[in-house]
């Protein structure tokens, strides 16, 4: 059996992918109270709203209200491309309103991704050099988990990774067909997050010193057809939202600066040092061990389009993330687009010693130590990431603030901020509100209720110990008009 399977690496990538589909699908349905599942809360209310309210209705610039509108206000975003908002609220209209619909969004796409960055390895490198660096990049907490997380990221690596397979293809064999393809793709990869752009861009120049002459002119077209994807969608904004500029010009320099999105300045070596620490406990030890270690000879062994790619997917991460500093400083997810070049990096340490007998012997336990110690530490991570109950209070509250009043009130509350109760209520939610307060600012916001959780403003009150306590202890007041 073992030599059966080692023959033939295709039969290993699909139990890799059945691994990887097992553990993207944990918890599938779980709420968005796990580690960045912020995401899945301004994603669904965008995808719910274009679905409620229709193109005609909202345009098909994303809306990012939890609560109806009105009573809200209209909240437009431009600071990302549109395409994952519409293919969220199409999964939604399929399979319905509910967590799984959209992570299967993620989930789908990062199959692809992975099966097309097994192609694109695959054809730099052979069969069984493809399946080490394959399963370098998909067996991480990176890929694992927000693999799985609705965002921009797992959608876009889906047209990317295509987009190198094809890329390789076309830069070994060029075709009309080939190239015609990596456009289609470059449109929706750009149109899906900004990301695609800086991969888009790196791969057609660093490929230039592995083209032929004949080459070079389709490489810089596809570079152009990068930036009026761009532009497009700046365009396609700004038709439907004449603050399109202005708020992406605003977004693009608080995202550049070295203020974080929770407002903490910090230096270039403390953005340095929680890089390194969100490489570690995202993309594992072993890969960044490995990559550390492979990078050189992966350059003095490859050709000159294996260096071009490695090149470029290297220069496309690292200047996504040092680009968009201060959100990079906080989401530790803006490090996925490094993933490609750290696992081939590090498959090329891994095949490198592993082709040589005599170091083959003392490097082969050396291995099976680092990948152990490696796996522990990620399961140790991650495995606090995830948050499956459905018995926390946020939601038993939503439920009760959704029973007893209506989508045209306001809910006043002396509770903190928190998005994912008022996304799951779908109410208008005005927080940290005093019971003194109230009547002042329902005067101007009426219909108006009052959403009491005493113990928040009462210190000798002590916490509830359970979440029934807790939503007996909150009290629902209709104040009159």
């Amino acid at each position: 059996m073992r030599g059966y399977l080692a023959n033939r690496p295709e039969r290993l990538l699909f139990l890799l992918l059945l691994v990887l589909w097992a553990l993207l699908t944990l918890f599938i349905n779980s709420p968005w109270f796990g580690h960045h599942d912020a995401n899945g809360v301004w994603l669904g209310a965008a995808a719910r709203n274009l679905r409620l309210y229709g193109p005609a209705q909202i345009t098909l610039v994303p809306l990012l209200n939890r609560a109806p509108v009105p009573p809200d206000i209209a909240n437009y975003y431009v600071n990302h491309p549109p395409l994952i908002v519409w293919v969220t609220a199409l999964a939604q209209t399929v399979f319905g309103d509910y967590e799984m619909s959209m992570r299967l969004v993620s989930i789908f796409s990062t199959m692809v991704s992975v099966a097309a960055f097994y192609v694109m390895c695959r054809r730099l490198y052979g069969d069984r050099h493809g399946l080490v660096c394959t399963a370098l990049y998909a067996l991480t907490p990176m890929i694992a988990y927000f693999g799985r997380m609705p965002n921009h990221e797992p959608l876009a690596l889906a047209f990317i990774m295509s987009f190198g397979a094809l890329f390789v293809a076309w830069m070994q064999q060029p075709t009309s067909r080939g190239w015609w393809a990596m456009v289609v793709l470059t449109v929706f990869a750009v149109w899906t997050a900004w990301a695609s752009l800086f991969v888009v861009l790196a791969l057609c120049v660093f490929a230039l010193w592995a083209a032929k002459p004949a080459q070079r002119l389709p490489l810089l077209l596809l570079g152009a057809v990068a930036l009026l994807a761009l532009a497009s969608i700046v365009f396609f904004y700004s038709l439907q939202y004449p603050e399109t500029l202005d708020r992406l010009i605003y977004a693009f320099s608080w995202r550049t600066s070295t203020r974080s999105e929770i407002s903490e300045s910090f230096t270039f070596g403390v953005f340095i040092g929680e890089t390194i620490i969100h490489l570690i406990a995202d993309c594992t030890i072993a890969l960044l061990v490995l990559a550390l270690l492979g990078f050189v000879p992966a350059l003095r062994q490859g050709r000159r389009l294996h260096q071009a790619v490695l090149l470029a997917f290297g220069a496309a991460g690292l200047g996504y993330i040092l680009v968009f500093r201060s959100a990079s400083y906080v989401h530790d997810y803006y490090k996925i687009f490094l993933m490609p070049f750290l696992a081939i990096a590090a498959s090329c340490a891994v095949v490198y010693v592993m082709r040589r007998p005599r170091w083959r012997r003392r490097a082969e336990p050396a291995l099976v130590a680092l990948f152990l110690v490696s796996t522990v530490t990620a399961i140790l991570f991650s495995s606090k990431w995830y948050e499956p109950s459905r018995d926390r209070v946020e939601l038993l509250l939503a439920e009760k603030i959704a029973a007893n009043t209506t989508s045209a009130e306001t809910i006043f509350t002396n509770a903190d901020f928190n998005p994912p109760l008022e996304y799951y209520a779908f109410r208008k939610m005005v927080w940290n509100i005093k019971p003194d307060e109230v009547d002042a600012m329902a005067a101007v916001a009426a219909p108006a209720v009052y959403l009491d959780c005493a113990w928040l403003n009462d210190p000798s009150l002590p916490p509830p110990a359970t979440p029934a306590e807790a939503l007996a202890a909150c009290t629902i007041i209709h104040l009159p008009r």
